[in-house]
C-alpha cells in the first residue's frame, strides 16, 4: 500500500522554494515477530553465536513502514517514488533481543544540498524499557536541479558519513585470504530481501520492473549487501575491532555498554543482478573497514564501503 501512495505522491511545493523537512516524529510499540526475525537473520547470515540478538541492520526493516508513510504524506517535500539510498549509519548500544517489545521513533533530520539535488537524514531509534537501544540513520538523494534562486541562497555541505580511505588502500590491496569472501548474488536476491523486509521497491524484483524505473536490471538491495557483509564480518574470528576480538564483540552487543559500536556505510553504485562480488576488510586502529566490490576486466567496480567503530 505504501508503495502505491508512494507512486501517487506529487509535493505540492513550488519549484523554486526550498525544501523544508517536516518536523513529525512517529512512534508505536512493537513486538517482534521471532519467526520473521528469524527469516530475515537466516537471509543476512546472521552468526549463530549471537542468534538470539536481532541483527543491526534489522532496525531498518522494522522501522521501514514508518519511514515510508512519512514520505507521503504532506508537507514532504519530495517525491518518494525514485529517492535513492546513499548512505547509512547505525549506533549500537546494546542489541535487543528477538523477544523484546521495543517503542520505535522515527523523525527526519538534517537536510542539505548535493550537487544532483538534496540530500536528508532519516532518524530511527529502538527503545526497550525506556532505554536507547541502538539507532540508525538513512541518508537519501532527491535528484533535483538546482535553480539560479536556490543556488544563491545555499551552501554545499555534506552530512553524509565520510570514510576516509586513504591510509588504508595499501592495506586493502594486500589480499588477505583471512578477511575476504567471495559471494555470489543470484538473480532472485532481490525478491528474496523484498519478502524478508518488505521492501518492495521495483528496482530490485525484475529485470522488466528495474528497466522500467531506468535500469539495466535488477538492482541488490544497499541495506542487503550492508547486512550481509556486516554478518560475514562479525562471524570472522580473524576480525576484531582494535584490541576487541569477535568473542569479545558478541559480549559487547549483548551487554550495556558504556561506548557504543558504530557502522557507517556509503552505497556507491548498483550492484545489478546476478553478479559475484567479494567482500574484503581491513583492521585499522579501532576500526574494521570493509569493502564490497568485482573486478571486471581491468577496472574495479566498488559498490559500497562499511566502516564499524569503536567509540
Amino acid at each position: 500500500m505504501n508503495l502505491l501512495r508512494a507512486a501517487l505522491y506529487r509535493p505540492k511545493r513550488n519549484a523554486l522554494s526550498l525544501p523544508i523537512l517536516p518536523s513529525t516524529e512517529l512512534s508505536r510499540e512493537f513486538e517482534i515477530a521471532p519467526e520473521h526475525c528469524q527469516r530475515y537473520q537466516q537471509l543476512v547470515a546472521w552468526k549463530p553465536g549471537i542468534a538470539s540478538l536481532i541483527h543491526p541492520c534489522y532496525l531498518q526493516v522494522l522501522t521501514l513502514p514508518m519511514q515510508l508513510s512519512m514520505m507521503v504524506r504532506e508537507p514532504f517535500p519530495f517525491k518518494a517514488l525514485g529517492l535513492v539510498h546513499v548512505a547509512n549509519e547505525i549506533d549500537v548500544y546494546r542489541l535487543p533481543e528477538q523477544n523484546a517489545k521495543l517503542v520505535l521513533k522515527t523523525k527526519f533530520t538534517s537536510l542539505e544540498k548535493h550537487k544532483r539535488g538534496w540530500v536528508f537524514g532519516l532518524r530511527s531509534e529502538a527503545y526497550v524499557d525506556g532505554q536507547l537501544m541502538q539507532s540508525a540513520t538513512s541518508f537519501y538523494l532527491a535528484r533535483e536541479r538546482h535553480q539560479e534562486e536556490q543556488a544563491s541562497r545555499t551552501t554545499e555541505s555534506s552530512i553524509l558519513p565520510s570514510i576516509n580511505m586513504s591510509q588504508l588502500q595499501n592495506e586493502l590491496g594486500v589480499r588477505n585470504e583471512s578477511l575476504c569472501c567471495t559471494y555470489e548474488f543470484e538473480s532472485n536476491s532481490g525478491r528474496e530481501y523484498a519478502r524478508a523486509s518488505g521492501d518492495y521497491n521495483p528496482i530490485h524484483l525484475t529485470k522488466v520492473s528495474a528497466k522500467l524505473l531506468g535500469f539495466r536490471a535488477a538492482i541488490a538491495h544497499g541495506m542487503y549487501t550492508k547486512a550481509l557483509g556486516l554478518s560475514i564480518a562479525l562471524s570472522n574470528k580473524n576480525v576484531g575491532l582494535g584490541s576487541i576480538n569477535s568473542v569479545q564483540l558478541d559480549h559487547l552487543f549483548a551487554n550495556d555498554i558504556d561506548s557504543k559500536v558504530t557502522i557507517e556505510t556509503q552505497f556507491l553504485q548498483a550492484l545489478y543482478l546476478p553478479n559475484s562480488a567479494q567482500f574484503s576488510a581491513v583492521n585499522h586502529n579501532n576500526r574494521l573497514v570493509q569493502v564490497l566490490s568485482s573486478q571486471h576486466r581491468s577496472k574495479t567496480r566498488e559498490y559500497l564501503k562499511t566502516a564499524i567503530t569503536l567509540c
